[in-house]
């Protein structure tokens, strides 16, 4: 999306016909950021808990207990965001980090991670959800 002070930015940009380089990259990354048509809002998902976390580092689906090094190792993450994750300092992870870590560990996805929900509700998603009348 753009914000206020990029759609200025872009309004100058346009409506004098000149692009510079700083302008042009501007642009760019806010069109790499936008989201794209079938792709999720978010690219982060949510550990569910820290403490399941560090149970199934130490009870994986397959193979010996992890430590932070060998989970790095096996998942291609790094020891910085496995330690955060472990002990709570971070309750996200990208997408593709949050599927290679349950790919090593041998657990599905929505066992450790849930996908963001959408960021805005609209009309068509109540504040609470709808309760049954008697």
């Amino acid at each position: 999306m753009l914000s206020s002070h990029n759609l200025c930015q872009y309004r100058s940009v346009t409506s004098s016909g000149l692009v510079d380089d700083s302008s042009l990259s501007c642009l760019t990354r806010l069109i790499k950021a936008a989201p794209h048509p079938g792709e999720p809002l978010s690219r982060r998902y949510t550990l569910k808990s820290a403490q399941i976390f560090k149970w199934v580092m130490k009870n994986p689906g397959r193979g010996a207990p992890y430590g932070y090094d060998s989970l790095a190792e096996a998942s291609g993450c790094g020891s910085g965001l496995i330690e955060k994750l472990a002990t709570g300092r971070q309750k996200t992870a990208d997408m593709e980090d949050a599927h290679s870590l349950v790919e090593a560990l041998g657990v599905a996805v929505l066992v450790l991670f849930a996908p963001s929900a959408s960021p805005e509700l609209d009309d068509a998603s109540p504040e609470e959800p709808p309760t049954k009348k008697e």
